[in-house]
């Protein structure tokens, strides 16, 4: 943005705008296309229009300032004692290359914390290494009041702490019923996992009639609801769930969020990794942004949409609304 004197952007194979920097940073296209915003006004896109548009609003809407609030005010474990998750300093590397440098945040039980950031920002390694599938290069990892930066994934998984990855984290060739048994199998006795079971389908009805099917004959949606259900049915204190509405409709990201606004209601802490930008400002207490495997900003998810304009459009963001 500071270099060119002309940006045009794409969104998947259509130019959506093309101007100075400073009209492409207002356009509402350009906007809804980083933000996962949808657009009511088709012109909007087709022109890529400089107009103004809150596309926050419904973030904004009822909130404090964002000049008013604190961003290092962050009420990290709820009002409950000490946090769900603890990150202190971590760093990754892959090989040389270190993808992730000294982050630190904490999350309580029941709340919700957003992790934004553009592609290659560090996001998913971020997650990967808090569920022990890399190791950590550096700084702690505390859940539930151990620390589990050494511990095995498996081992982190029956702790409580699981991952829905963006790849749904399903096992495709067994049923339904069969996956959900399994994400059960390490709870005490033969009626808790029964009865975790019957609840995870109760709050998917949809599954309950394709129990007996295998996993890859489910749509995609399908597929990521299962995958929410086997979460509910391991009994988790802490979901991770990257990127869950990736390629899905809009009534099915509904429910998703759906699923997630229960599992938050039964005092289960959620990190959310998630391209719909609003809808997880909306979701979250709070909010981390990375950029480039650093943390660049982290506060209230109120007072976030500010923040994330500027990292993801340009230093000379200008917020509307």
């Amino acid at each position: 943005m500071r270099l060119c004197s002309t940006v045009s952007v794409l969104d998947f194979g259509e130019l959506i705008a093309s101007g100075a920097p400073a009209e492409v940073r207002a356009s509402p296209a350009v906007r809804a296309a980083y933000l996962g915003e949808e657009l009511d006004n088709g012109e909007a896109r087709a022109s890529g229009s400089a107009v103004e548009v809150p596309v926050m609003a419904q973030i904004s809407a009822g909130a404090p300032a964002a000049a008013a609030a604190d961003p290092s005010a962050v009420p990290s474990d709820g009002g409950t004692g000490s946090p769900v998750l603890a990150v202190e300093d971590l760093s990754v590397c892959y090989g040389e290359a270190r993808a992730l440098t000294e982050a630190s945040f904490s999350i309580g039980a029941g709340r919700a914390l957003a992790v934004l950031g553009a592609n290659g920002s560090g996001k998913s390694t971020l997650a990967r290494a808090i569920s022990g599938l890399v190791p950590p290069a550096g700084g702690r990892i505390v859940f539930a009041g151990a620390e589990i930066g050494g511990w095995p994934a498996h081992r982190i998984r029956r702790a409580g702490l699981v991952y829905l990855p963006e790849s749904r984290g399903v096992f495709r060739t067994l049923t339904v019923m069969e996956n959900l048994r399994m994400a059960a199998a390490d709870l005490d006795g033969r009626r808790a996992r029964r009865e975790s079971v019957e609840k995870a389908l109760e709050t998917f009805p949809a599954l309950a009639a394709r129990r007996r099917q295998p996993a890859y004959l489910l749509s995609g949606g399908e597929q990521q609801m299962l995958s929410l259900a086997r979460a509910f049915a391991a009994s988790p204190r802490l979901l991770i769930a990257d990127e869950m509405s990736l390629g899905l409709a809009p009534k099915l990201v509904d429910l998703v969020f759906e699923g997630l606004t229960r599992a938050r209601q039964k005092g289960v802490a959620v990190i959310l990794i998630e391209q719909y930008i609003h809808r997880a400002l909306a979701f979250a207490d709070e909010c981390v942004v990375l950029q480039r495997g650093e943390l660049a900003w982290k506060g209230l998810a109120s007072a976030a949409h500010g923040e994330v304009l500027r990292h993801y459009l340009g230093d000379a963001m200008t917020v509307a609304g």
